[in-house]
């Protein structure tokens, strides 16, 4: 089963983090008062503030997990359903 991070997730570009390189430090550390960045290598698309479903599908898709496979597919189906 594929569970929810215990900690927020962010997403960042990588032009977009570089700005900030010198005025921030990133620290390790797994405390209940810190957060996830992911740093992407493109702008996702972005739907009511949150990762659009789609853009999040492309991401994953190289991904070669049958759990990842098993939900990315339930999310499109479910994605789609709620559009139509």
């Amino acid at each position: 089963m594929m569970g929810y991070p215990k900690q927020d997730i962010y997403g960042i570009t990588s032009k977009r983090f570089k700005k900030f390189e010198n005025v921030t430090s990133v620290q390790p550390i797994s405390d209940t008062n810190s957060c996830i960045i992911e740093i992407w290598r493109h702008e996702m698309p972005i739907k009511n503030g949150i990762v659009h479903p789609l853009g999040i599908a492309v991401e994953l898709k190289s991904v070669f997990d049958e759990r990842v496979e098993d939900q990315l597919e339930l999310m499109i189906e479910d994605y789609f359903k709620k559009e139509l």
